[in-house]
């Protein structure tokens, strides 16, 4: 059941009545009178929800660590003046051809 306002404040909030967050409606879309601090029917359900794929992610262990540490497992040639990692002797020879255009070429690229 909705209070009576003045005509004053409903033109005072008439633009954010447009939104639909004025502060003189106290019914929800629901019919329920929202109350601050009040949760939200199946608030709890999506909580646990939530903390179940929480749980079952940390058991199959994905996290950025692991991650970072398969990429380093695939880089496996360094440059010899910048250090950068390189997956591949391709790439590697590619890089050393632009980024160090003046320096002379390694042994193990001369040969590739």
């Amino acid at each position: 059941m909705e209070e009576k306002v003045s005509e004053k404040d409903r033109e005072n909030h008439s633009a954010a009545d447009r939104r639909g967050v004025c502060c003189l409606k106290r019914k929800t879309n629901r019919g329920e009178r929202a109350l601050r601090g009040e949760a939200q029917p199946g608030q709890a359900q999506s909580q646990e929800r939530n903390k179940a794929k929480q749980a079952a992610q940390k058991k199959t262990g994905h996290n950025a660590n692991q991650q970072k540490k398969a990429a380093m497992k695939a880089l496996t040639f360094q440059c010899s003046i910048c250090r950068s990692m390189m997956p591949d002797p391709k790439t590697y020879r590619q890089h050393y051809e632009n980024k160090h255009p003046n320096s002379e070429l390694p042994e193990e690229l001369k040969n590739m």
